[in-house]
């Protein structure tokens, strides 16, 4: 893509389920890494979209580009992709009808059920150890991007090389922990 538009806004859409605080960190981040390579690339917002009982569903960030030649779009993808990188993820130069699809990793869910299991269950358990012990076991090909917490169930969301793998990796932790007993696992990228 060789256009040469001056400040065009890019707007970033990432089949990611990140809270708005991760989103935000984010967006820091860009701001960091632009402002090291001293590029004039600045990111003016940025929006979590929700579901309608309020999941993380995907999230946008919309940059403004001096000069949105294939140079500065390629070193975006790049940049983002380092970070993080869901399949379906889109850029869009917004002054142009051009979209491009971005995105490697495949995306798992851990949906822990967070009312059906014994009172005891709840009292003994801790859901951060439960977050850690899965971001250890696929550390080698992913790892845990965000978490939400609805009224009957906590998710964890996990992004890497591949959601069989990941789902490999992690079955056996999950079939015995007491926490997880009754958990779904749903693939989001």
């Amino acid at each position: 893509m060789e256009s040469n538009i001056a400040s065009s806004a890019v707007t970033i859409t990432l089949n990611a389920r990140l809270e708005s605080e991760r989103r935000i960190d984010l967006q820091d981040a860009i701001t960091q890494v632009m402002e090291k390579l001293d590029k004039e690339i600045y990111v003016i917002d940025g929006e979590t979209l929700l579901s309608e009982h309020g999941e993380p569903e995907k999230c946008k960030i919309q940059l403004a580009v001096d000069d949105a030649n294939g140079e500065n779009i390629s070193l975006i993808l790049q940049m983002i992709s380092s970070m993080i990188s869901p399949k379906g993820s889109k850029l869009h130069i917004n002054n142009d009808e051009a979209e491009i699809e971005f995105g490697h990793e495949e995306g798992l869910a851990i949906y822990i059920n967070g009312s059906d299991l014994g009172e005891d269950v709840y009292q003994n358990s801790d859901i951060n150890e439960v977050i850690e012990r899965c971001d250890e076991l696929i550390e080698d090909i992913g790892t845990i991007q965000g978490t939400w917490d609805g009224s009957t169930e906590t998710a964890l969301y996990f992004y890497g090389e591949s959601f069989a793998a990941m789902v490999e990796l992690l079955q056996p932790y999950l079939d015995s922990e007491p926490l997880c007993q009754k958990a779904r696992l749903v693939q989001i990228a």
